[in-house]
């Protein structure tokens, strides 16, 4: 399974994959006879080839480089092909935890089949019986918020689920922060609420397909919400805004976070350690090594 980024020249194609199953980056250099004309197919042509060899590929080597999609290659192993940026493995010992996390090793899970990014295998139900949606995804973040001491900070219906017993849970918690530090306006659960909420409705994702600084959640709650063909709710719109406002004037109405002793509270990211990447001059060549501290994936 692998994710990408490409520099593309006049001629040569450079993909920086990373390999979630060696959790490695790798470089693999297209070099083709003639110039690149069609670069949609290049990318394809760079993923299969390292697909098809990346098991071989020991430690130290850094990608590949070719000609001819079904050629053969040379293997990368210079330390200026090293193009590994972040921590792909962070020790979880060293956040020094004070509670106790289960943790499972990948050596003793069985692959039973292997999926595309975002993809899972889920039944759904053709009429959901769960109801009260609305005021469910309001308590839940009055209590992350004013209960737990934390911002939520990426609400969509992306990451909120229904359980067995119809109750709604929040997941994917990897944006969030303790109230009072490193809080972001921008980023407020409030704003997301609102957006989360018009776009179950409407399926109107348009609002945020901006950046956070430039997503105005006022002009949502001024617009008129026109329910989708496709979406069944178990009110009509007019209360779902009802509730809503209620509770959007509420929340501003005490803002304030009064700090408690349920707030949550986790030890900062420690430090990342220094290694010495290579640095390159405008041809690509190595001009020497320079001390770095890498960012944890």
């Amino acid at each position: 399974m692998f994710t990408v980024s490409i520099d593309l020249g006049l001629t040569i194609r450079c993909l920086h994959s990373h390999d979630f199953d060696q959790r490695r980056t790798f470089a693999v250099t297209y070099a083709p006879p003639t110039p690149v004309e069609d670069t949609e197919t290049t990318e394809d042509i760079c993923i299969n080839k390292l697909r098809k060899h990346v098991n071989q590929l020991g430690d130290g080597v850094f990608g590949i480089r070719f000609s001819e999609p079904d050629g053969p290659f040379t293997l990368l192993t210079e330390r200026k092909h090293d193009r590994t940026y972040a921590v792909n493995n962070y020790s979880l010992s060293a956040l020094k935890l004070n509670f106790p996390v289960k943790t499972i090793c990948l050596s003793n899970l069985t692959e039973l089949d292997r999926l595309g990014h975002q993809v899972d295998l889920v039944s759904y139900q053709k009429s959901p019986s769960i109801t009260g949606i609305a005021p469910q995804l309001l308590s839940v973040v009055d209590d992350l918020n004013y209960r737990y001491g934390m911002m939520h900070q990426d609400i969509a219906a992306r990451n909120l689920v229904i359980d067995e017993h119809d109750n709604l849970r929040i997941f994917d918690f990897d944006h969030s922060i303790m109230i009072g530090e490193h809080y972001t306006p921008d980023r407020d659960d409030i704003k997301s609420v609102i957006f989360t909420l018009y776009e179950i409705i409407t399926l109107d994702e348009g609002s945020r397909e901006v950046p956070h600084e430039k997503q105005d959640a006022e002009a949502v709650l001024g617009m008129k919400w026109e329910k989708h063909p496709e979406v069944k709710l178990d009110a009509d719109v007019e209360e779902f805004r009802n509730i809503l406002d209620l509770w959007v004037r509420e929340r501003k109405a005490k803002e304030f976070f009064k700090p408690t002793d349920t707030w949550v509270r986790w030890p900062w990211m420690p430090e990342t350690p220094t290694v010495a990447l290579p640095t390159l001059d405008r041809d690509g060549k190595l001009t020497g090594t320079k001390m770095q501290a890498l960012a944890p994936y």
